[in-house]
């Protein structure tokens, strides 16, 4: 089968990602089709780690470019392409054909890597990895040197640096224990990102927390820049339309009203359709655009809670040592900038004016009519739709998604395997020190000391 070098195109992973994610099957449709795509680089070393079952956690991002290199061009030369006619004359099954290109892309790659590690042992002695969250930063001025700490961030979150006897060594704590956390917290979580789909509302949800590292001496001002409250505003049509806090209120109390009736759909999954969209009305008031409204097709990204927090281990010497040397504390600082970015895809809600005596809609009056015939089928079709595709949760770090009503238990799984939690924050207005928790059940608010 011919394919042209230009089919895939790669978008560099300090690119913006769009939300569609892109799996080893798509990439296979569109060599097979021979359509061109658009991978972002995220979602590709994603197939390397999820797909092909590559432990790349620990690998640098020069090997990964690597195997994505390796990845396409053994998607273009796969012999499996030259039994192209027996599957378009219905010889082969489509899984068939795409477990076997799967299989094969895995071999390869996993072959690809193995041969860059012995090289690389065999060239130097030290592998220099990035972390795992976001890249050091070495932009502060007290800092002429860079410091690369790698691994998972169970490693990260809990290293304990000291000197001694001119050597530094590193030593790991016992990870802090996840604890159980509602639906308003998860998703105010770093790293946590939902999508809704429910009749006539289409809403989108990202924690875009801003995390910044650097090394300073003991004792140095912290280098926290100041931030505006509204990030950005961008407008993806030209058809925005604006609706206030109240419209969106109301509609919100009807719809779940009208979606318990039904009586198919289980309290707790409504109970975390609705929470998510509590959370929505809670952005819409703090954002406090134009007093309170927000516009159709648009994005907005905000700095949730109003607080900025950092976290710092130090490379702790002995008091001896300080006296004799005269050694200086220095500190790996972590800043963290809450961020939240909401998108409001659609909003079709229209009021019901023929209705006097209380605020109801057209589309929600029409349902529960439909809900109170025995015979109406389109009700089975919609609870179907509800409980499959209403929702979507993603680890904006791991590229990974889960949907349906086992969505938000797939996810809080996903994190509390990988991703663990981290130490105390302390707020850089008063000294006060939070746990995680606590900041994401007040939406990264607390009460200054």
């Amino acid at each position: 089968m011919a394919t042209e070098d230009s089919l895939i195109k790669v978008i560099p992973r300090n690119e913006p990602k769009d939300i569609v994610i892109v799996t080893i099957k798509e990439i296979f449709i569109a060599f097979l089709s021979s359509s061109k795509l658009q991978v972002h680089a995220l979602d590709l070393t994603a197939i390397l780690r999820n797909d092909c079952s590559l432990s790349i956690a620990n690998v640098s991002h020069d090997i990964i470019n690597l195997l994505i290199d390796g990845f396409l061009y053994y998607c273009k030369v796969w012999p499996g392409w030259v039994r192209k006619t027996e599957y378009l004359n219905g010889k082969i099954a489509f899984n068939v054909w795409h477990k076997q290109f799967k299989e094969y892309i895995s071999y390869k790659c996993s072959a690809l890597l193995d041969r860059a590690k012995k090289h690389l042992q065999q060239n130097s002695n030290l592998i220099t990895v990035e972390t795992q969250t976001e890249e050091t930063s070495t932009d502060c001025y007290q800092c002429p040197y860079k410091l690369v700490i790698g691994g998972h961030p169970t490693i990260i979150n809990n290293i304990a640096i000291l000197t001694r006897d001119e050597n530094i060594y590193i030593k790991q704590h016992p990870i802090k224990p996840w604890a159980p956390l509602t639906v308003a917290e998860f998703i105010n979580w770093p790293f946590v990102a939902v999508e809704l789909k429910l009749l006539d509302l289409h809403i989108e949800r990202v924690n875009a927390h801003n995390f910044s590292r650097y090394i300073t001496i003991d004792h140095s001002e912290l280098n926290i820049s100041d931030r505006e409250f509204i990030t950005h505003i961008k407008k993806h049509s030209l058809l925005a339309r604006s609706y206030f806090y109240v419209y969106f209120r109301f509609y919100i109390e009807q719809l779940f009203e009208v979606l318990s009736s039904i009586g198919k759909i289980s309290t707790d999954h409504l109970c975390n359709l609705k929470m998510i969209c509590e959370q929505f009305l809670e952005d819409i008031r703090e954002m406090n655009i134009n007093g309170g409204s927000m516009q159709t097709h648009t994005t907005v990204g905000f700095h949730i809670g109003n607080f900025k927090y950092y976290r710092q281990k130090q490379i702790v010497t002995s008091q001896k040592d300080q006296v004799q040397d005269n050694k200086t504390i220095i500190n790996l600082v972590e800043i963290i900038v809450p961020e939240v970015v909401c998108t409001l895809h659609h909003f079709h809600a229209v009021q019901d004016i023929s209705v006097s005596d209380t605020v109801s809609f057209k589309s929600l009056n029409l349902l529960t009519k439909q809900i109170a015939d025995p015979f109406d089928e389109s009700i089975n079709r919609l609870v179907q739709k509800i409980l499959e595709d209403s929702v979507v949760y993603r680890c904006t770090f791991c590229t990974v998604a889960f949907s349906g009503e086992r969505a938000l238990s797939n996810l809080t799984s996903h994190f509390s395997d990988l991703h663990k939690v981290g130490h105390h924050l302390i707020c850089n207005r008063c000294g006060g020190q939070f746990d995680m928790q606590q900041l994401v059940t007040k939406r990264w608010k607390h009460k200054c000391i």
